[in-house]
């Protein structure tokens, strides 16, 4: 199993190198389909036996379509974050033409980063994020929890509602309603799902945010969000 763990690291990270984005949109996708057949699968085995229940493929390609298009929204939004709150202190330069020069996008440092074989000394990593197993840099920078936190209350507070009401506009789009029908739907469900996204994300984005690598933040949520897509699928119905 470790192996295949390993095998499977090594396969995102050859992706990733190549096309960041594209490898996130699948990642995602993947994730949300997982989620989505979880969710009905287990609709189908609690169905009354009197009941004709077949599995929905239309709604598993629109949360296939779903999670393809929020990959690369959520890895850009963990960018923005990265660069707005760096999650590691920096040593003051005293020259001022390297701290007027603007930094290397995170992404670039993250694809530069990915040719470093996995088992080269992982806890010495520089780029956003850091190296799970640390909680300093290469240059023995400590990591800024208060900063962490302030990426959990703007993720939250920003991203969370935005998602929400992109996804249920989505599905709502991609079902053929009607914009009445959709916003009905916002009206019903906006808040409810909101309330329930700050009992579970905070504490997730947390874990994420101090102790994943900025490459691997959108996967960590996506596994996570498997069981709050199974959430999703059972509340927007």
């Amino acid at each position: 199993m470790i192996s295949l763990l390993r095998s499977v690291g090594h396969q995102y990270d050859r992706w990733f190198r190549r096309s960041p984005l594209l490898t996130l949109a699948v990642a995602n996708g993947i994730c949300s389909v997982l989620g989505d057949s979880a969710a009905q699968f287990i609709s189908l085995w609690n169905a009354e036996p009197n009941l004709i229940v077949n599995f929905n493929y239309g709604r598993l390609i629109r949360y296939l379509l779903y999670g393809i298009n929020m990959g690369p929204i959520s890895g850009k939004w963990n960018e923005f974050l990265e660069r707005q709150f760096p999650a590691r202190s920096s040593p003051r330069s005293t020259h001022s033409s390297i701290l007027n020069e603007k930094p290397p996008s995170p992404i670039e440092l993250l694809e530069v980063n990915a040719t470093i074989s996995p088992d080269h000394d992982e806890d010495s990593k520089s780029f956003p994020g850091g190296s799970s197993a640390s909680k300093t840099d290469s240059s023995g920078n400590s990591l800024d929890l208060i900063t962490i936190l302030k990426m959990v209350i703007t993720d939250q507070l920003v991203m969370a509602p935005l998602s929400l009401i992109y996804f249920i506009c989505f599905m709502g789009f991609t079902e053929g309603n009607n914009w009445e029908v959709i916003y009905a739907r916002l009206n019903r469900l906006f808040l409810k799902l909101l309330l329930a996204n700050w009992q579970v994300w905070p504490i997730i984005q947390l874990i994420n945010f101090k102790f994943m690598p900025l490459r691997l933040r959108v996967p960590f949520g996506a596994l996570c969000g498997i069981v709050w897509t199974i959430f999703l699928s059972y509340a927007s119905t």
